[in-house]
Parts: C-alpha cells; sequence; structure tokens
C-alpha cells in the first residue's frame, strides 16, 4: 500500500517485504511496457 514506483518496490525487498497487493505490474503491462532491473 502506498508503492509508487518500481524503485519503491525493490526499496521493499530490501527491508524483507516479500508479498505485495500490487496493481503497478498490471497498470504498465496494458500500455505494453514492462519493468527491468538493471545491474551497477
Amino acid at each position: 500500500m502506498g508503492v509508487g514506483s518500481p524503485d519503491d518496490l525493490v526499496r521493499a525487498v530490501g527491508f524483507g517485504f516479500d508479498m505485495f497487493d500490487c496493481v503497478l505490474p498490471t497498470r504498465i503491462a496494458r500500455k505494453d511496457l514492462y519493468l527491468q532491473i538493471m545491474e551497477d
């Protein structure tokens, strides 16, 4: 709840969260886009 960006999702995983109720991935997919994590 309140997760607003892909960076927020990654940050939450870093804090130990492992379950999300989030519409962000499906909203992005409807526009033929996808999320990709870039490694440093």
